[in-house]
């Protein structure tokens, strides 16, 4: 009795021991994961197909992916190349290129099923076709009945359905309808700033500091704004509309929101 309680308990330490150590292990193995993590936990990445593609292109993007830590890329024709047409001949060439050289570099690879963005083709009808979610606002005093049409937000092509109508109150620093505009030149441009349409834009034409002034007439609180330059920019503020403060600066090119 005596033996056999002992040898018991001899085999309990050990499970125990044994146990610790393999939950030592893996915490290990988890943390050493985090530093050097496998090919299968890399991230993926889009490789965008626009503009001028080269097969040097293809190998730079590829080698410094990798170099990056990169796990795989998805390819995606954006369906304007020029002299390149999708699935054409050089189109072929060039996706055959991409796959050798991921496998070379150690890349896993993926293709988009279609050309453009998003993905589509002639025999995708616009009511089975990719959709987005637009809004307006429409401004009203509150406490009381209202009758009238909406604003209709603006969309691309006929294709539009009605979603939800929501109503909430809005501090009245908010609400201001007599924005005033000011454009340090071309002032012409101001509806290209305004249409909602990003391919219009405001030419500033020589200025060397060009600018665009909101006045909004009293104190006014910003929800966000969208700045898409090619250079340097910066927004500030005023309270007088003579002294002004810097709020941020965009070092640019780019889209910023802020």
């Amino acid at each position: 009795m005596t033996i056999r309680k002992f040898t018991s308990q001899i085999l309990i330490i050990a499970l125990a021991f044994f146990a610790l150590a393999g939950k030592a292990q893996a915490q290990h193995d988890l943390a050493k994961g985090f530093v050097t993590p496998p090919d299968s936990a890399k991230p993926w990445v889009n490789m965008w197909w626009f503009d001028h593609i080269t097969p040097a292109n293809i190998t730079q993007h590829m080698e410094e992916l990798k170099s990056k830590g990169v796990g795989g890329v998805m390819l995606i024709d954006l369906g304007n190349m020029p002299d390149t047409p999708y699935m054409s001949d050089k189109w072929r060439e060039l996706f055959r290129h991409a796959v050798r050289e991921a496998d070379r570099v150690g890349l896993k690879m993926g293709v988009n099923t279609c050309p453009g963005w998003p993905s589509g083709g002639p025999w995708i009808t616009p009511e089975y076709s990719s959709w987005m979610m637009v809004n307006s606002e429409t401004m009203i005093k509150g406490g009381q009945k209202f009758s009238g049409k909406l604003v209709e937000p603006k969309v691309k092509g006929s294709s539009y359905a009605d979603v939800a109508v929501q109503a909430f109150q809005v501090p009245e620093e908010t609400t201001n309808p007599k924005t005033i505009i000011t454009l340090s030149s071309n002032q012409g441009d101001l509806s290209n700033l305004l249409d909602g349409n990003f391919n219009t834009t405001w030419n500033s034409g020589t200025s060397e500091n060009p600018s665009i002034l909101i006045d909004f007439g009293k104190p006014h609180l910003v929800d966000y704004a969208w700045i898409d330059i090619t250079s340097k920019a910066a927004i500030e503020a005023s309270d007088d509309g003579i002294s002004f403060n810097p709020v941020i600066e965009f070092k640019g090119p780019g889209g910023n929101t802020i």
